[in-house]
């Protein structure tokens, strides 16, 4: 696959989707931003496997709150994007918003059909 400069915003909008997904709490659609192999893998190094048990995992642990995105970098290879980028968690609590978790994910996303992310690493995690 030739990539173009539409490719660039496309996987932004994946990593952006699976965001708003989980603020909403909607694991089942997150999900669908990963291909049917993919692995997301946690600050501790522990991996889930595959699309089920992402949406399964997301389930069980997404909090409310909202997901920011920023300083985004993508780089192309073929069929393969490296999507960088910085993220802040704000959770809801009581009684008001706080900054519950900042860090850093390195996605792995592959074209099939569309792109979609096949590893998900959560490379640095600092909690508030």
């Amino acid at each position: 696959m030739k990539t173009n400069k539409t490719d660039g915003q496309e996987v932004l909008n994946v990593l952006a989707s699976f965001y708003k997904c989980m603020d909403d709490h909607r694991c089942d659609a997150a999900a669908e931003s990963f291909t049917d192999d993919a692995v997301f893998v946690l600050p501790n190094g522990d991996e889930i496997h595959g699309r089920r048990e992402i949406a399964s995992f997301l389930e069980k642990r997404t909090r409310r709150g909202k997901h920011l995105g920023l300083n985004h970098t993508v780089t192309f290879d073929g069929d393969n994007a490296t999507l960088d980028a910085d993220f802040i968690f704000i959770e809801l609590g009581q009684p008001a918003w706080s900054i519950a978790i900042a860090g850093r994910t390195v996605d792995k996303l592959r074209w099939d059909g569309g792109w979609r992310i096949e590893r998900h690493v959560v490379a640095q995690k600092l909690k508030f």
